[in-house]
């Protein structure tokens, strides 16, 4: 990956944790800063990059971290990320199958996800209407978010 595709990789790392929904998000899961950037790393570069796979040590380098880091540490954090994501998984199955969440459904997770959806397409802007007074309207903006954060926590409430 060239040094101008790196600093795009940077930027938009830069960019995603400076949204106050993920740092929200972010706070209320079992991943750790480091760990949601380097499943982001990878992710980014699996897509952008599929027929020219990166190097071990050129996904170290895109952590924000100044000078990146080896790709032993870059791999092993991706193997935590991975292993609590699953463990998350399993966890919201567990609590449906014996009682404590409504049902073992994920369909209240998915409704969620789809207004999630919406939110995104309000902050980038991707949805019709002027981008302009959405973008900049914070009031609006910390409405949906108070709004989806107290769904989430309806939908894990005993």
């Amino acid at each position: 990956m060239s040094e101008n595709g790196e600093e795009t990789v940077q930027e938009l790392l830069k960019t995603f944790f400076k949204d106050p929904f993920v740092k929200i998000l972010l706070n209320n899961s079992h991943l750790t800063k480091t760990q949601l950037e380097t499943v982001l790393i990878n992710r980014i570069t699996a897509i952008n990059q599929p027929s020219n796979k990166l190097s071990k040590p050129d996904k170290g380098r895109l952590r924000l971290r100044h000078g990146g880091v080896s790709k032993g540490s870059f791999y092993r954090t991706l193997s935590q990320a991975k292993a609590n994501i699953d463990k998350t998984l399993f966890t919201v199955l567990l609590l449906g199958y014996i009682g404590i969440l409504d049902s073992p459904s994920l369909t209240p997770f998915l409704e969620l996800s789809n207004k999630l959806k919406t939110y995104i397409a309000f902050i980038t802007g991707n949805e019709s209407g002027n981008e302009h007074n959405r973008l900049n309207n914070n009031t609006n903006l910390r409405l949906v978010q108070n709004r989806l954060i107290e769904e989430v926590k309806t939908l894990i409430k005993p």
